[in-house]
């Protein structure tokens, strides 16, 4: 999963800005794993701990419900979502 704050783009981002990244595995979806994170809201990570919590989650249902769908047979060892959001009305000041 990526993360960004305010207007700066997560895809094709301006030279020297970066996302959260970070990645949540299917067996265990209260595992988080940060890879880096993000150059724009200084002292606050993007989402807040609750909201991680939540969106890995709906995540995880997400994956499971499109998975069937993709992968009935379930010999996708690697199958993986892509899935993007904006959340509006937060500034890279504001935790």
């Amino acid at each position: 999963m990526n993360a960004q704050i305010g207007e700066a783009l997560v895809t094709n981002p301006a030279p020297g800005v970066s996302s959260d990244q970070f990645a949540v595995s299917p067996g265990n979806p209260d595992r988080q794993v940060f890879r880096s994170e993000s150059s724009l809201p200084g002292e606050h990570p993007v989402l807040t701990a609750m909201e991680l919590d939540e969106l890995t989650c709906s995540m995880y249902y997400i994956h499971n419900h499109f998975r069937v769908l993709l992968d009935p047979e379930g010999e996708n060892g690697w199958f993986a979502m892509d899935v993007e959001f904006k959340l509006m009305g937060r500034s890279a000041t504001s935790p």
